[in-house]
């Protein structure tokens, strides 16, 4: 069986620096938010907020000098909708959720006292999904074998989590479960 639908998107609107670094230290006297790249003139940053991740809504804001400031939601929809993580639900937009969902987000941007609506951010980034429903075990690590022996498809890389990486707490075991083609303007992910 499988469901397919958006688990992730990210919605942007551009902001004035100023209006960013009165974000900044909003969140900063509420204790979330931190510096996650800067520039060597420090004057592009980016900064990372979880302040409403309960609601399945990240913050970055980028703060540059050259005028490219903003703020992007990075939006988990179902969590927003059920009010609890859920990490495996995929969103399908129908009228009734949808306009909840942009009735929660502009709480949120209420909250944050800006001055705009989620309708006018625009949609930076989709992550649709299908979640494949197999019986046996088997079976989900023989497809994950049949994608590494797969070609790679044209202009993409295969992409695997560095020793390093800090979106994982072991590197190694999450290769084994998760095979995933990237280019530059699109990612295929497979995991178990």
């Amino acid at each position: 069986m499988a469901e397919i639908g958006i688990h992730t998107f990210s919605l942007f609107h551009k902001l004035s620096y100023s209006d960013v670094q009165n974000l900044i230290e909003l969140l900063q006297d509420r204790g979330h938010c931190r510096k996650v790249k800067q520039d060597l003139n420090c004057s592009n940053r980016t900064y990372f907020s979880d302040y409403f991740s309960e609601y399945g809504v990240l913050i970055y804001l980028y703060q540059h000098l050259n005028g490219r400031s903003g703020i992007s939601f990075r939006v988990t929809p179902c969590t927003a909708l059920e009010g609890k993580y859920a990490a495996t639900s995929l969103y399908q937009p129908t009228k009734e959720n949808y306009r909840k969902l942009t009735d929660i987000l502009d709480e949120l941007l209420e909250e944050l006292e800006l001055e705009f609506t989620s309708d006018d951010m625009s949609i930076s980034r989709a992550d649709p999904s299908a979640n494949i429903h197999l019986k046996d075990v088997a079976a989900v690590s023989e497809y994950l074998r049949i994608f590494r022996k797969s070609r790679v498809i044209r202009h993409y890389k295969v992409d695997s989590y560095a020793k390093d990486s800090k979106s994982v707490k072991n590197a190694r075991e999450a290769n084994q479960h998760s095979y995933r083609q990237k280019s530059k303007r699109a990612t295929f992910t497979a995991y178990d």
